[in-house]
């Protein structure tokens, strides 16, 4: 029955089912309707929103006595008020007869310092892998309880923290006091191996000093991404978290600009032993020293290979300082930097550069720009997805699209090219070059074909898809006809090898 977890029966119920879900992912908690239906049931309601399945338990006149197994996830957003007490009761002793811990539970804009409420916030910790709280920790005593919970054993391995309402009167910055408390026993924590902390407090540099303290004594967390608000926090951040800490991944949001210089980074991430593999910068950069840029290329950094400098405020030949620090890239993001003259990548493009992934969205590319950067398209290797969208020469009147057209028809390695934002695009013969090159027209072009791997040519490119069956609301797309595609990219792979055999050059 339902009430045991089991799948709906009814024939109305059973409708509403998409094929390929089990029963529960998401446990919804209205706290307005909390004492009465959240944790009772007589029967499940599914609903779709953006592609995730969220399961909602309505109403019900039957209680519910133990959280369903197939539940790996719980959602609970206070709206800004108190849990009723019965809830945060319930939920607390369901959360107890877990038999193993949920993927995620997150809490939100509540505000709210009860003896019941402390009691479920001690529950969430205890058994969920990641706890998201946002808006939601209430005063000291809320601090006390998280802080206690992550000093366990078999506590937490992640915890997300964005808090901007905290004092008793319901507003202002986190104070240095519980923020202290909070750092310490992350500092401590046995378990934990993700750290997401954004947030408002009093004192942003003296509880910088105690952040910076606190990631050097816990070598276990991982992935770290942080709200940095402290003007000269940025340089021991670099220290802490990539040569003591040696996380892998690294999120560092900046809120006002930072003095720092290049050098700071190069120390961190050139060291032999950087285990860093994502690094994230998003923000003011204005205040860096560049002065001894050039002279940090002789030790590259070997370990990252996907980074983000977005929204920085740098030159394009700053930008490039930075880059200059990393040799395995594949992934490279330098959307909305105001670039607009790519030449500057000509040594990361036309090199031996490993680049799989270029994201050049919401710059300041205009039609002279994009049409020398075509030039060279052809003779850029191992690139293979190029995001452009969000640029001046996307919508511009005067571009002559066929100038790309031509450079893409030339370029084997290229697979996807973004233009638009989704929504605004439509189908150009141009993207039946990426359709090829997804078939593998590259390794048709630099060796000869066995005969006997015609077949499995063939196989590819009947089976390569050019856009997703179904949109984000999960309707069928008839844009374009699917077969009609197939059938064209294999003539033209096949037309292309054919000419090319002749002498002819397409």
């Amino acid at each position: 029955s339902p009430i045991e977890g089991t799948k709906p029966t009814s024939p109305k119920m059973q409708a509403n089912v998409p094929r390929r879900l089990n029963p529960a992912d998401y446990l919804i908690m209205d706290p307005a309707e909390m004492d009465h239906s959240v944790l009772m049931m007589d029967e499940w309601n599914f609903l779709d929103e953006d592609d995730v399945e969220i399961f909602v338990l309505p109403g019900a006149r039957q209680p519910k006595r133990e959280l369903p197994k197939q539940v790996v996830k719980i959602e609970i957003d206070g709206n800004g008020l108190n849990l009723p007490s019965y809830g945060c009761m319930e939920l607390t002793r369901m959360l107890h007869g877990v038999s193993k811990k949920l993927k995620l539970i997150s809490i939100r804009n509540v505000q709210d310092s009860s003896p019941e409420y402390l009691a479920l916030l001690l529950s969430i910790c205890n058994n969920a892998k990641l706890a998201k709280f946002e808006n939601c920790l209430y005063g000291d005593h809320n601090f006390g309880c998280l802080s206690a919970s992550l000093l366990q054993q078999n506590g937490l391995k992640g915890l997300d923290i964005y808090s901007t309402i905290v004092h008793d009167d319901g507003s202002g910055p986190i104070s240095v006091r519980n923020a202290s408390l909070l750092l310490d026993a992350i500092a401590t924590s046995p378990c934990l191996e993700r750290l997401q902390l954004s947030a408002d407090f009093d004192d942003s540099n003296e509880v910088g000093r105690i952040l910076l303290r606190s990631l050097r004594n816990n070598s276990r967390i991982n992935d770290l991404d942080l709200e940095v608000a402290g003007s000269t926090l940025l340089p021991g951040i670099f220290k802490a978290a990539i040569t003591d800490m040696k996380v892998r991944r690294l999120k560092l949001q900046l809120i006002e600009s930072q003095n720092a210089s290049v050098n700071d980074l190069a120390e961190a991430v050139c060291d032999a032993d950087c285990s860093l593999r994502e690094l994230n910068i998003q923000g003011d950069m204005t205040n860096w020293s560049f002065e001894s840029a050039n002279g940090l290329v002789a030790n590259k950094n070997q370990s990252v290979k996907d980074l983000v400098l977005t929204n920085t405020g740098l030159s394009a030949p700053q930008l490039v300082s930075v880059i200059n620090l990393f040799e395995s890239l594949v992934s490279l993001d330098l959307a909305t930097n105001n670039m607009s003259d790519l030449s500057v990548l000509d040594p990361l493009l036309l090199g031996e550069g490993s680049v799989q992934s270029l994201c050049l969205r919401n710059n300041d590319i205009h039609d002279s720009d994009m049409e020398t950067f075509a030039t060279k398209l052809p003779r850029i290797e191992g690139l293979k997805n190029l995001e452009l969208q969000g640029n001046p020469f996307v919508k511009s009147d005067t571009f002559d699209m066929s100038v790309l057209e031509e450079a893409f028809w030339r370029n084997t390695s290229i697979e996807r090219v973004t233009f638009f934002y989704e929504g605004e695009c439509k189908f150009t013969k141009n993207d039946l070059a990426y359709v090829l090159n997804r078939c593998g027209r590259g390794k048709l072009q630099n060796q000869a074909l066995p005969a006997k791997l015609w077949p499995l040519v063939l196989h590819r490119a009947q089976s390569i898809s050019l856009v997703p069956f179904k949109d984000k609301w999960g309707q069928p797309n008839v844009r374009i006809r699917p077969h009609a595609l197939k059938v064209e990219a294999t003539y033209w792979l096949l037309r292309e090898k054919a000419l090319d055999s002749l002498g002819f050059h397409v």
